[in-house]
């Protein structure tokens, strides 16, 4: 099958990821010992996921470099999505 295009989606133009995003945020934020509340997780939407992570390093006072916990929310987030296509 040849590609004759590409949609670029702005998230909520097309599909909804957010939820996506919420999951691999909360799934990443537990693997390195806390619990992400959904208020907390709600300060940061709109933020660029780079930000995002580097503000929660620092909240957190997590020992981790924020490249680390964004480089696991994004593989988590790739799983999710392709295990799960019609949820978006």
């Amino acid at each position: 099958m040849k590609i004759e295009a590409i949609i670029w989606d702005l998230d909520g133009v097309l599909i909804d990821s957010e939820e996506y995003h919420i999951e691999a945020e909360v799934e990443t934020l537990k693997k390195f010992g806390i619990e992400l509340s959904l208020p907390v997780a709600k300060e940061y939407f709109g933020v660029k996921l780079e930000d995002y992570f580097s503000g929660i390093v620092k909240r957190y006072k997590i020992n981790i470099p924020d490249h680390t916990a964004l480089q696991h929310a994004d593989r988590v987030l790739q799983e999710n999505i392709s295990c799960n296509p019609r949820r978006l």
